[in-house]
């Protein structure tokens, strides 16, 4: 695990919410998708890459069946815990108004695409795979998924940190099973889709 390394993994989880808490006044999807691509592509110039990867038809399709799978899960989930939650629905509707705000669906779907790929690539890709090599993958696995659940502590949701704790760990469960980044970009971009414009858990 390089210096460089760890800059990044420190960038990532400090810096991302930091965008995301001072994105509030104009648009946190424009604040994430502009703090997100730079990152991203300076992430990938550090490396490692991911091998050529143009994703079979079966591994996307697999992406894209697990994200449905989790959309589903997303909206049994918020059914159980509402109940038992008070004020969740409130919170859910605070949160889909953050995300939405200023934009419309038209302009907030490519934003929304580049911050799921730089999430892919930072997390499931340039900090997975030396973090794997450097301290082995249990290990790996957990500090991953935390940077990847703190960093979302910017929107002030604690619902979305428990949403970001279940779908990392799938997400990064996916990168290890299959070995390619295009499976859980599928599924995350699928996810997205369907949460936040086809299928919303409130609204």
């Amino acid at each position: 695990m390089s210096p460089r390394h760890l800059l990044l993994l420190a960038l990532v989880t400090l810096g991302w919410p930091l965008a995301a808490w001072f994105g509030r006044d104009l648009s946190v999807t424009v604040a994430l998708a502009c703090f997100a691509a730079p990152t991203a592509a300076l992430a990938w110039a550090l490396g490692p890459r991911a091998a050529p990867d143009s994703g079979s038809l079966a591994g996307l399709g697999l992406g894209a069946a697990a994200g449905l799978v989790m959309a589903a899960g997303a909206q049994l989930g918020f059914l159980w815990v509402a109940p038992l939650w008070p004020g969740l629905e409130t919170e859910m509707l605070g949160l889909y108004s953050l995300l939405g705000a200023g934009l419309g669906p038209w302009a907030r779907a490519p934003l929304v695409g580049v911050v799921v790929l730089a999430e892919e690539i930072v997390w499931r890709q340039v900090l997975w795979l030396p973090m794997k090599e450097a301290w082995g993958a249990p290990r790996a696995l957990v500090l991953v998924t935390a940077s990847y659940t703190l960093a979302q502590l910017g929107m002030g949701s604690p619902a979305l940190v428990a949403v970001a704790l279940a779908c990392g760990l799938a997400w990064l469960g996916l990168r290890i099973l299959t070995d390619r980044l295009s499976v859980p970009i599928a599924a995350h971009l699928v996810f997205d889709a369907l949460i936040l414009g086809v299928w919303p858990i409130v609204g």
